[in-house]
């Protein structure tokens, strides 16, 4: 039919007037012929208006829905396919069945879901939010839809309170007065962040709480919550300060070392003391004494630090002296030779070149 129709806002929709479209073995027929129907039908409902198209009889084209609330400039209510309506629904037909999309939008026109059929069957679904961004994507796998995205939630800002502040000398007092108006949520935040910002007000609170607790009246339930975010708090602190420290000494440690090798001999403490212009002594007599236990450096009796150079640390050499001469007896070895001589073992210079020998000549 395709026609325009208004109606006043107050009055209900009305169906049109004459033949009804009515169903015969699964095809859809008007009330006063034997035919198929074929072609456009509208159906005004009281909240929205249907505009169906058939094809012998079955559902074949577009099934569109629209809102009847939307009002024109004049407070009419515009219906079928006056301009002023909304589409709520979009389908696809073919066949008397769903095939293609189906798309369903929200009061103000933005698509919020669309649909995928083939021969009746749900293929895909996809939901999109008011921005149109998609949202939540499934997909059929195996006779069941399965889903194939889903847009992450975004996280939610988090609301820094800012604190300009300065701790005060008396570290006891303010972590009282803070617990007085720890009932109210916005001072919670306050004092966390106060103790994010302040070690020592930190563990002033923390001790506060530990010492609470041992008291007659024990921690309320606002002392409950905030106790193990300040001990989490304080522990961060102290994983921090540990790192600092730990650094620290070890930049004193290798200026400690290169002072030692520079100037070659033994030093106690209040002169590497002087030397690095370090002001606190007992810094650096601790650290030494943890460098000396270490190996990293030497230590004498009296207290004074050194490092020894390759050429100290090689053993001396022991002195060797020279093997000494066993004791000959001179007159028994001539005696021997002379019978060796007087037996013709050895000739005449054989035995005098003995004899000299013997006898030093």
């Amino acid at each position: 039919m395709g026609f325009l129709k208004k109606l006043f806002a107050s009055e209900e929709p009305k169906e049109p007037t004459g033949p009804k479209l009515i169903e015969k073995n699964g095809l859809k027929y008007l009330s006063n012929s034997d035919d198929p129907y074929n072609g456009e039908w509208i159906n005004i409902l009281p909240n929205y208006t249907v505009i169906e198209n058939y094809k012998k009889g079955k559902m074949d084209g577009k099934q569109i829905e629209y809102d009847n609330k939307s009002k024109d400039e004049d407070g009419f209510t515009t219906q079928v396919l006056g301009r002023k309506n909304r589409i709520c629904t979009e389908t696809d037909y073919k066949n008397g069945k769903k095939d293609g999309k189906e798309i369903t939008r929200d009061v103000a026109g933005n698509i919020i879901k669309e649909n995928v059929y083939k021969k009746n069957t749900l293929i895909s679904s996809t939901t999109f939010n008011k921005n149109g961004e998609k949202k939540i994507e499934k997909v059929l796998e195996k006779g069941k839809l399965k889903t194939v995205y889903k847009k992450p939630k975004a996280k939610a800002k988090k609301n820094n309170i800012k604190i300009k502040w300065e701790f005060p000398n008396d570290h006891g007092r303010e972590p009282y007065v803070d617990r007085l108006n720890s009932d109210s949520k916005s001072y919670q935040k306050k004092i966390l962040e106060k103790a994010r910002q302040s070690p020592e007000y930190a563990k002033a609170y923390s001790n506060m709480l530990i010492e609470s607790g041992l008291g007659e009246y024990g921690l309320f339930e606002d002392d409950l919550f905030l106790q193990p975010k300040i001990e989490k708090i304080v522990k961060g602190h102290v994983k921090v300060f540990q790192g600092i420290e730990k650094k620290r000494l070890n930049i004193l440690s290798k200026k400690i070392i290169e002072l030692l090798k520079e100037r070659g001999e033994k030093m106690p403490a209040s002169d590497i003391d002087a030397f690095l212009k370090h002001q606190d002594i007992d810094d650096i007599k601790a650290l030494c004494e943890d460098m000396y236990h270490n190996g990293d450096i030497n230590r004498t009796s009296n207290y004074r630090y050194f490092i020894l150079t390759e050429e100290k640390k090689k053993p001396k050499p022991k002195k060797t002296s020279p093997p000494k001469s066993e004791a000959v007896d001179v007159k028994a070895e001539l005696k021997k030779y002379k019978e060796m001589l007087d037996e013709g073992l050895i000739t005449q210079e054989a035995y005098d070149a003995k004899m000299n020998q013997l006898l030093g000549l």
